[in-house]
């Protein structure tokens, strides 16, 4: 039997459960198609139990099949940018190591690769040219089959890395919120990444705490040999082209972000011994992004703020017996962000994010029983460093010379500490069982979230220039003496909230085969003492395997979300009030005392209740899935169907009682958490891969629409009525009609483009010295809908104004290049060159009328060695 080149063929043999034995072919390219694949090995190295019964043919004596006529060729082509062999786990996708280095645009960020999966959708301004996106090195939110940004499952290296507070604020000088971490609360550079698994539906009971999908970034173990690897890359903006809409005032409009970013990462495997090695790593990003002053501010000075992000990695492998092998990971990852406002003098806020995370697994086999056992801890610092006090000064006071407006702002709100500690404990297990495979674990999780203000804050503000201000007290930092001296200040009182969460989790799991159709039915049970709820979420996937190479998969599953805490923290938030203080008048002298603040009005802020008798959150879904031959590649046919019920959000506002600062009372405005909210999803999507020679082709196109009945995401923050929205009436087209109907007919707007589509072309050329990887993709025009300024009169009635917008279609095509040689035998050294929107096209994203560029054609340069 020749070598066959397409490795498509290879994704064809295991998705019919056949046997893949391609004779004389290369050992580490099998492999590594193997493990693109998905292909499970047990945890001691040994080929996992609960495989297709098929898959144990080839030593059993199974009957040959017939491979037809293949081309011979001198190299493997690329494997596909993402694959899947197994047709009952038909919602998983791996993006294997060679296409995260083939596909990755260089931005450090991991979860742009999951760009090219059908059902995972961005925010639409993702890729915007806005300073503030370019200086950001976090994570991008993503929408994984209609969930929220806050409902996905991000695994690192097998450990949970989620957020468990409120990351809906976009905003750094929030009085009270923090940007610090987005969805995950640990990341890694895609460059030390060895795989990314993304499930998007059909999800085995092993995984939990979910309602969107589970994103699993695997790191490699160590290879056991000696070996490095070191990658250096840089943009700054001489690399890209700007664009502009024709109707901007280019006059009025802000110049193009003046940015530098740079990355450089390696690793280093070291063979201790013949049963010990170790891999270590580390990759350091840097963003610097100049931002310019409103006029009125130090003349539209220049300001440059920084952002940083710092990865260190070990991780050890120990093989006790060739049974038995101890692995240990730890992972410090902190990141750091400055942001500074144009409009605010002396305003710097420097946000943290990131951590530490560590583990320690066991990995066994006992008899026919594989078994594992995890311990891991994760501690993530999200808080920020800001002035504490901030003021609004009458410009006329020669001290306050930064400004030229009337009045000038400085300062900022406080620091804050946010920080959340994950202990996780679990175990689980496979074995053969009645003919087929069982598998089991349990899990126990304990999470300490901690927000607190450690010191009172204040916004000063009131009062004009006078020369005859007299400061009683040096220390008064409303007063500047001979100057001016401030009245009124509102206080951001100090405030601790410490919420602890404990969860419980068993779940089962028995695989079975009868005749050409395999079944995998699955019960997870969760329980977590902060909603007092216990869930039960049954799975259930069959495969037809209609021939060997023609299969269908249909899938029945509830998934119920993990731990989301941010409104209790959030209620904790302490009350506000209004202090004013009058000089004391000795002549023509105004004397200012901080003695003699005095409460002049208390402000009671939004009270946000969290209902004792909430529900969980969770997810049905029915999908399948249709796995074919065609035109020498294999093609499918996806369909995912999600009803997300109990989904959280806020009730009308309420007048309760409550008590003031002063000990007096009053009626406070509050919104208790409800279960109120609900979206309905429905995706469908065609794939294929395919190869020729030492080419592949990765097609796929998906169509979904996403509505929540309640506005954009649904975030738990959100006022819903039902009631009321129906008989809101607004006017559109020439109708009065009720915003229900408007929102049924257009659906959510952001994280929900209606069509994509990618393909991605991988490429070796000349003896594989030279790699490229093209990738096309396709967002289709969107009709949303907009809220005017303006309102009609009707029949005497006034009405506020909808109307329709439309954004465009957007073709965006990505080019990278890799040219590496080999010297002495066993050292490469790569050139690297990252081509982002080659032909220049104007991407769909907004545009803000002050930042009117949008990213053209833009370049990363790199250099690489590997050993």
């Amino acid at each position: 039997m020749t070598v066959v080149s397409s490795v498509s063929l290879l994704v064809a043999l295991a998705a019919a459960g056949v046997p893949q034995q391609p004779a004389n072919a290369q050992s580490g390219s099998a492999s590594a198609a193997e493990a693109q694949q998905g292909g499970e090995q047990s945890e001691a190295g040994r080929p996992a139990d609960d495989q297709s019964p098929q898959a144990s043919q080839a030593t059993d004596g199974g009957a040959a099949v017939d491979l037809g006529t293949v081309d011979v060729v001198d190299h493997l082509a690329p494997l596909p940018a993402y694959g899947n062999p197994d047709p009952l786990d038909s919602g998983a996708a791996v993006i294997g190591k060679d296409a995260i280095e083939a596909f990755d645009p260089g931005l450090g960020d991991a979860n742009q690769l999951l760009r090219f999966l059908p059902n995972v959708r961005f925010n639409r301004n993702d890729r915007s040219a806005d300073p503030d996106n370019i200086q950001d090195l976090r994570p991008s939110e993503i929408s994984i089959s209609g969930g929220q940004i806050y409902n996905n499952n991000f695994r690192l290296d097998g450990i949970g890395v989620n957020n468990v507070f409120d990351i809906t604020n976009t905003t750094p000088g929030q009085t009270d919120q923090t940007i610090g971490a987005r969805g995950q609360t640990v990341f890694l550079s895609p460059g030390l990444l060895d795989s990314l698994e993304v499930r998007d539906s059909n999800v085995s009971a092993r995984y939990g705490e979910f309602t969107g999908g589970v994103v699993d970034a695997g790191l490699r173990d160590p290879s056991g040999e000696w070996g490095a690897s070191a990658t250096a890359e840089f943009q700054n903006e001489t690399l890209v082209d700007y664009l502009i809409n024709d109707d901007v005032d280019r006059e009025s409009a802000a110049l193009p972000p003046i940015f530098t970013r740079w990355r450089v990462e390696g690793t280093l495997d070291i063979p201790v011994s013949e049963r010990f090695s170790v891999l270590t790593a580390f990759s350091t990003n840097r963003a610097r992004v100049r931002y310019y002053y409103d006029e009125d501010y130090f003349g539209g000075a220049a300001e440059t703020n920084q952002s940083r992000s710092d990865q260190f990695l070990v991780k050890g492998r120990y093989e006790i017996s060739s049974d038995m092998i101890l692995r240990g990971t730890v992972i410090y990852s902190p990141y750091e962000q400055e942001s500074t406002r144009n409009d605010m003098a002396f305003s710097r806020i420097t946000t943290q994010g990131g951590g530490i995370t560590s583990k320690l697994e066991l990995a066994a086999r006992s008899g026919r029983t594989d078994w594992r056992v995890q311990a891991s801890y994760v501690g993530a610092d999200m808080g920020r460093e800001a002035p504490l006090n901030s003021f609004l000064w009458d410009a006329r006071a020669p001290s306050i010379d930064f400004c030229g407006s009337d009045t000038c702002l400085q300062g900022g709100f406080g620091d804050i500490d946010q920080t959340q500690r994950d202990w996780n404990l679990q175990a689980d297990m496979s074995r053969p069982a009645f003919g087929g495979t069982f598998s089991a674990g349990v899990e126990t999780l304990y999470t300490s979230a901690f927000k607190a203000r450690r010191e009172d804050s204040f916004s000063f503000r009131g009062g004009a220039y006078n020369p005859n201000t007299v400061c009683l007290d040096a220390d008064d930092p409303a007063c500047i003496d001979g100057e001016i001296g401030l009245d009124t200040y509102t206080i951001n009182p100090a405030f601790e909230a410490d919420v602890e969460v404990f969860r419980q989790v068993a779940w089962v799991e028995q695989r079975q085969a009868f005749g050409p159709v395999e079944v995998r039915a699955g019960l997870r049970y969760s329980y977590e003492d902060f909603l007092d709820n216990h869930n039960i979420a049954p799975r259930l996937s069959a495969v037809w395997s209609i021939t060997d190479e023609v299969s269908l998969t249909t899938g029945l599953n509830r998934y119920y979300e993990g731990n989301f805490i941010g409104y209790a923290v959030r209620a904790e938030h302490p009350d506000s009030g209004l202090f004013g203080r009058s000089p004391r008048v000795d002549g023509d002298s105004l004397a200012f005392s901080p003695d003699d603040w005095e409460l002049t009005f208390p402000i009671g802020f939004l009270g946000f209740r969290q209902t004792e008798d909430l529900r969980t959150p969770y997810s049905d879904e029915v999908t399948g899935a249709f796995n074919f031959p065609l035109l020498g590649g294999v093609g499918r046919l996806k369909a995912v169907r999600r009803w997300y019920q109990d989904q959280i959000t806020g009730t009308p506002r309420e007048f309760v009682e409550d008590t003031n600062l002063d000990g007096s009372t009053f009626l406070r405005q509050t919104v208790y958490a409800t279960n109120a909210g609900e979206t309905r999803f429905l995706g469908l999507s065609a794939e294929w891969a395919g190869s020729w020679r030492n080419h592949t082709l990765t097609m796929n196109a998906n169509w979904s629409q996403t509505r929540n009945n309640a506005a954009e995401l649904g975030t738990p923050f959100e006022e819903l009525d039902p009631e009321a929205l129906q008989q809101t009436l607004v006017y559109f087209e020439g109708d009065i009609v009720s915003v229900p109907v408007l929102k049924q007919r257009f659906g959510r707007q952001n994280y929900a483009d209606p069509v994509t589509a990618n393909i991605g072309l991988q490429s070796h050329w000349f003896a594989e010295r030279l790699e490229s990887a093209l990738w096309l993709s396709y967002v289709g025009s969107q009709q949303i809908l907009e809220q005017t300024y303006d309102r009609i009169e009707v029949d005497g009635t006034r009405y506020r104004i909808f109307e329709v917008a439309r954004r465009d279609a957007s073709v965006r095509v990505d080019l990278n290049l890799t040219y590496t040689l080999t010297i002495a035998g066993a050292h490469d050294v790569g050139v690297e060159a990252r081509i982002g929107n080659l032909f220049n096209i104007k991407p769909q994203t907004n545009v803000l009328l002050n930042r009117a560029y949008q990213e053209g054609r833009s370049v990363w340069l790199g250099v690489s060695y590997d050993f």
